[in-house]
C-alpha cells in the first residue's frame, strides 16, 4: 500500500467515525504524506471533536486525541473506536515505516 493509499484509508476512518469533512481528503493525502513517514506529525481534522480533534503519528503509532476540556462520554467512545481502527490499519498494512531521527536529519 502506498503512502497515498494509506492516507486515504486513514482519512476514511476520520470521516466515517470522527466526522471529518470530506472536502479536506485530498489535502490530507497530498499535502501531509509525511504523516506516514515522520516520527512526529499531526493533522487537525476537527470533526465531532471540534477544533481539538487531531490525528497523530508518534513513533509507530497512529491515533486520534482531542482537548481534555471538551471531554464527554460520547466523544471518548468515538475516540476508542477510531483508535482501534487506526491500530488495526497500521498493523495490517505495509504502510511506510516511521523514519528514525537520523533519517529525518539526512532528508
Amino acid at each position: 500500500m502506498s503512502a497515498f493509499d494509506a492516507a486515504d484509508e486513514i482519512y476514511s476512518i476520520l470521516v466515517s467515525v470522527g466526522g471529518a469533512h470530506e472536502c479536506y481528503r485530498r489535502d490530507f493525502q497530498y499535502g501531509h504524506r509525511n504523516i506516514l513517514t515522520d516520527r512526529s506529525s499531526e493533522w487537525r481534522f476537527q470533526g465531532h471533536f471540534g477544533f481539538g480533534g487531531k490525528f497523530r503519528n508518534y513513533g509507530d503509532r497512529w491515533y486520534v486525541d482531542y482537548y481534555a476540556e471538551d471531554f464527554t462520554e460520547e466523544l471518548n467512545a468515538l475516540l476508542v473506536v477510531i483508535n482501534e481502527k487506526l491500530a488495526t490499519l497500521k498493523e495490517t498494512t505495509d504502510a511506510p515505516k516511521t523514519r528514525t531521527d537520523e533519517e529525518i536529519a539526512k532528508a
